[in-house]
């Protein structure tokens, strides 16, 4: 005896289709000099315009770069990886928390990410992830993109005696 108001707002996150390249030199053409070594960095060496991680015996090393990351932004994390034994590891931290996945096969890998919060200082990196860790790794990329405001896709549905009736 009474109106009666149904329905949902809906609404999808819609992402631009070009997104902004955040890595400086992902394709190494420079060697290191837009990247930092982290752990022992005489386990990193460059060859033909890639970086390759040995550590044979598990110690510690990475290579990295800062950037910033916005809440409610996409990422894609790309690389191409050619493993000759163990694993690396590609992936972002912020707010102390980290997001990686681990590869043990060559191949181009593709990685999205939804920003969960914001920070000025998210810290992108390439790392062994096994012992022993032999691996090439070139064509780092981070691509960032903006989501677009959508319109709701739903119409109410409004009804004096709770038959369906579109407003």
């Amino acid at each position: 005896d009474g109106l009666y108001i149904f329905g949902a707002q809906l609404e999808e996150t819609v992402y631009e289709d070009t997104g902004t390249e955040l890595m400086t030199d992902g394709g190494f053409d420079n060697g290191l000099t837009s990247w930092v070594a982290g752990g022992d960095s005489s386990l990193i060496s460059v060859e033909n315009e890639a970086i390759r991680i040995n550590s044979q015996d598990g110690t510690y090393t990475d290579v990295h770069q800062f950037h910033a990351v916005t809440a409610g932004k996409k990422y894609e994390i790309r690389a191409d990886f050619t493993i000759t034994e163990g694993a690396v590891a590609i992936g972002q931290d912020y707010n102390a928390s980290y997001t990686q996945t681990t590869h043990t096969s060559s191949g181009s890998i593709l990685v999205t990410k939804i920003a969960t919060a914001t920070n000025n200082s998210t810290k992108l990196y390439v790392k062994r992830a096994a012992t022993p860790t032999n691996a090439l790794v070139d064509n780092v990329s981070v691509l960032e993109y903006d989501p677009i405001v959508s319109e709701y896709a739903q119409t109410p549905v409004i009804s004096d005696d709770g038959s369906n009736t579109t407003a």
